[in-house]
């Protein structure tokens, strides 16, 4: 009988095995090239510019309460310089309706739905230039960015 082994990401982003489940692991993806750039439907916009990417599940409640915290703050960053933008991104099984909002602030994407990806909660990364700078876990990010943005950068 064959060893069971994770299917996984490399760090350009190919699935490793053949399994339908893959084990996200953002803690090894700071420094790197966001590796799930290539299985987002907006992961050329993700590719440029700074951004702040919550990874999120429907079903989760902890995802939900970082959306309610990400929300509003993606539209007080929205149209403001030097600010990050913020995507929301959301794993499968996906809701009904697509997170979004009338005033164009929350640029919403969703991770493929060609597999199922193993995410433990809402994760939030935050890229520059397609580069992982950070990765939280523990919901301080959305303090964390109030700190850094939440007079807009001027």
């Amino acid at each position: 009988m064959g060893r069971y082994t994770d299917t996984t990401l490399s760090d350009a982003g190919e699935i490793i095995g053949n399994g339908k489940v893959v084990v996200l692991k953002p803690e090894t993806w700071v420094g790197k090239r966001f590796p799930l750039l290539g299985h987002i439907d907006i992961g050329n916009e993700l590719s440029s510019g700074l951004w702040v990417v919550l990874l999120h599940r429907h079903t989760c409640t902890g995802c939900q309460d970082a959306l309610s915290k990400w929300k509003p703050l993606a539209r007080d960053f929205s149209g403001r310089l030097n600010c990050p933008k913020v995507a929301l991104v959301e794993c499968p099984p996906y809701a009904r309706q697509a997170t979004t909002a009338e005033d164009g602030s929350l640029i919403t994407g969703r991770l493929g739905a060609a597999k199922e990806w193993q995410l433990s909660g809402a994760t939030t990364v935050l890229i520059d230039g397609g580069k992982v700078q950070s990765v939280f876990t523990d919901g301080r990010e959305v303090e964390l960015a109030k700190a850094i943005w939440g007079d807009g950068g001027n």
